[in-house]
């Protein structure tokens, strides 16, 4: 672009030294006519001629210059157009990696390091410095070149002698890129405050918010260089409608109420002009609906709101006041914990699958998607909410996708095709339960996050999603008595002990294998009794079931090797034929054994109802 400019520029001053030629070889006398072309004036017919070639040339020459500034704001506009376009892109990563998607398009497996996030981290900054490069270029160029086209205006005003037609022609042509890079700038200066660090997408009343930054895009070009002439920050709680209405920041109704939400724009150590917002605090919201009906309260429980950032008017050249501001992505606002299941999965589900444009508007959302689109939202989002470095396999989708559907085929159409509505994966119970998909899915993180479990689950020792007769099967069929941590599927963020126990027969003949599924363990389970204290203390418990999924390949670990990492040592185990016989029912489940019993029989929940022992 630089390099079109320069030949602007050449040009420029090649058609005013041709100008000056032609005005001072045209100089009337006092007593002579002033206009060459005037019929009624006596020419000299050499003069004439020569008049007319050096007036041609002008003119040709002229055409070419206007030809080139023409072309010279199209190559703006285009350029403009290509860096709007990288800055949306760059939005819709910096939304995604909320919910755990990576920020550069080179990664192609999930971030399983800490070192990896960072260096993720570190393109992203990097693409948008990239981006903030391109706004300075951009504002540089579009000054120039309106220099430039205003200074040949006023040239062919003052001209004299030149064809009046050809004239006003390119002072059309002129005064029309003139508009045209007016608008660009104006538009770019839309663009230039951009949410670096975005708010937790869910908030919290009486807390304090995370930190946030926003960053000024070409900032230096625009004469902001000195602290003194950087202008303050602040922001408000709001709604997209309510943006939309307004883009005077103190004129959009604020519907809630922040402390220490005004900052001023200052040069970091990275040389970049930002803002950082550290204290401030969400005191309130105030209540969007009537909340006296159940649907009003089902809307109220998916409202998002945004942060509305905007500077005090800043004075620019030429352009006389400016307001600049920027949309925070949409947040949800809850009280307590309790309601972050709803909160995230609306979340989830505009992070995974919306679009947002230049200005950080978020466009409609898709109300459903294909399967594969879905199974990898969950897959990242699953790591963003457990940090875990052991990631979601093919297995572990298929297994979410049957709890919605039930089994299917090898290739079934609804896992590769069949659009999965919104409300059918986030709202509607999955059959035999009362609780969604995403319910299910959510408490299944929550309870990952719990740090034995973590572990667990890392190592590999946790295979999570399996069915129970799934489990049932496996175990029963293993070499030795093993069992398997599997998540409850009756019962929300809970884990579950199946497995198989081999015991005598009254007439102690023979070994009978049984299987067997321990009570559901949720999080307050675990926090009375660690997951290792309970695996220590059952004696039933002898060899883990583990697969392999990358080769099929099942092993069975001792629970001695389990234990041993937490510095556990395992009980002696009686060998089986000296074990007594345990009775049996048509359904049961082994609870936790207690100091003054071995066994304990009791009706099993929802997630066992399906349980049958062979009777002998």
């Amino acid at each position: 672009m630089e390099q079109q400019l320069e030949e602007c520029v050449r040009l420029r001053n090649e058609y005013n030294h041709m100008l000056a030629y032609y005005n001072e070889t045209n100089e009337p006398l006092p007593h002579e006519v002033h206009h060459v072309y005037d019929n009624f004036a006596p020419l000299d017919p050499v003069m004439e001629v020569n008049d007319s070639i050096i007036c041609d040339n002008l003119l040709a020459k002229e055409t070419i210059l206007v030809q080139k500034v023409i072309e010279c704001a199209n190559l703006l506009q285009q350029s403009e157009e290509d860096v709007r376009n990288r800055l949306k892109i760059w939005k819709e990563k910096q939304m995604r990696a909320q919910i755990g998607y990576p920020c550069s398009d080179k990664d192609t497996e999930l971030a399983k390091t800490e070192k990896d996030t960072e260096l993720a981290n570190t393109e992203q900054d990097t693409e948008l410095a990239t981006i903030d490069s391109e706004f300075g270029t951009l504002f540089d160029c579009i000054s120039k070149l309106l220099e430039l086209a205003n200074g040949l205006v006023i040239m062919l005003t003052q001209s004299m002698g030149m064809p009046e037609n050809a004239q006003n022609c390119s002072i059309t042509q002129l005064n029309e890129v003139n508009s045209q890079l007016n608008l660009l700038y104006r538009a770019l200066l839309h663009q230039v405050l951009v949410v670096n660090e975005q708010p937790e997408p869910v908030l919290k009343t009486q807390r304090k918010l995370s930190k946030m930054e926003i960053r000024f895009l070409g900032a230096k070009k625009l004469g902001m260089e000195r602290e003194s002439n950087m202008p303050s920050v602040h922001f408000k709680i709001t709604t997209e409608e309510l943006v939309k209405q307004h883009t005077d920041g103190n004129m959009i109704e604020e519907v809630g109420i922040i402390e220490n939400a005004e900052g001023k724009f200052a040069v970091n150590a990275k040389q970049q002009i930002t803002v950082e917002f550290s204290k401030s605090k969400l005191i309130s919201v105030k209540p969007r609906t009537n909340c006296s009906s159940k649907e009003s309260q089902k809307t109220k429980k998916e409202q998002k709101y945004v942060l509305f950032f905007y500077s005090d008017p800043l004075n620019l050249k030429s352009f006389g006041q400016v307001n600049l501001w920027a949309l925070s992505l949409p947040i949800m606002v809850g009280v307590n914990v309790s309601q972050d299941c709803e909160l995230y999965a609306t979340v989830f589900w505009q992070r995974a699958f919306g679009c947002v444009d230049c200005h950080g508007h978020i466009e409609d959302e898709p109300q459903s998607v294909t399967w594969p689109k879905l199974a990898e939202a969950i897959k990242y989002q699953f790591q963003s909410f457990t940090g875990a470095t052991h990631l979601l396999t093919r297995s572990d989708t298929d297994f979410i996708v049957q709890k919605m559907f039930g089994p299917a085929l090898i290739n079934d159409p609804i896992k590769q095709g069949t659009l999965i509505e919104r409300e059918k994966f986030l709202k509607e119970h999955m059959e035999d339960v009362q609780f969604s998909c995403w319910d299910w899915f959510y408490s299944i993180t929550q309870l990952i996050k719990h740090k034995e479990v973590l572990d667990f689950w890392n190592k590999g020792w946790l295979i999570g999603f399996i069915s129970y007769d799934d489990a049932t099967q496996r175990t029963m069929k293993a070499r030795s008595p093993t069992f398997l941590l599997r998540f409850s599927e009756g019962t929300r963020g809970a884990l579950s002990i199946a497995g198989v126990v081999d015991t005598v027969t009254p007439d102690r003949q023979r070994v009978v294998r049984q299987p067997f599924h321990l009570s559901p363990m949720g999080i307050s389970d675990l926090k009375k009794m660690s997951l290792v204290e309970r695996l220590q203390v059952n004696q039933d418990l002898h060899n883990m079931y583990l697969e392999v999924s990358e080769v099929r390949e099942v092993r069975e670990v001792t629970k001695a090797s389990i234990l041993a990492p937490f510095g556990v040592p395992a009980p002696v185990i009686a060998p089986p034929s000296r074990r007594p016989y345990l009775l049996t029912k048509p359904a049961l489940s082994i609870s936790w054994p207690t100091p003054n019993r071995l066994f304990h029989m009791d009706p099993v929940d929802s997630d066992c109802s399906k349980m049958e022992v062979e009777a002998h």
